[in-house]
């Protein structure tokens, strides 16, 4: 596998169907979209979180003591990344 981006993808619609709206209750760190830096318009309320398009995945434990630091939620074991879209400036 080659170390670089494979520029002749970009553009290329994804191999996937997205739900539509009324089927899906969309997270307030949702873009609506799964492409990097794009967002859609979502229902009022939703996607507050996101105002960029960024991509945000987080990793924690389901053991309810790992999810607490000195008895307050969350804390103790999870992670978050944000995958923030080129040209944004992070204050």
């Amino acid at each position: 596998m080659a170390p670089f981006e494979y520029a002749p993808d970009h553009g290329i619609p994804l191999p996937v169907l997205i739900p539509d709206q009324k089927d899906v209750d969309p997270g307030p760190f949702f873009s609506g979209s799964p492409f990097l830096g794009q967002k859609v318009p979502l229902p009022p309320g939703k996607g507050i979180f996101n105002a960029d398009g960024s991509f945000f995945q987080i990793w924690h434990s389901h053991s309810e003591k790992e999810m607490t630091s000195n008895d307050v939620f969350p804390g103790g074991m999870m992670t978050f990344m944000v995958i923030v879209p080129p040209g944004v400036t992070i204050p």
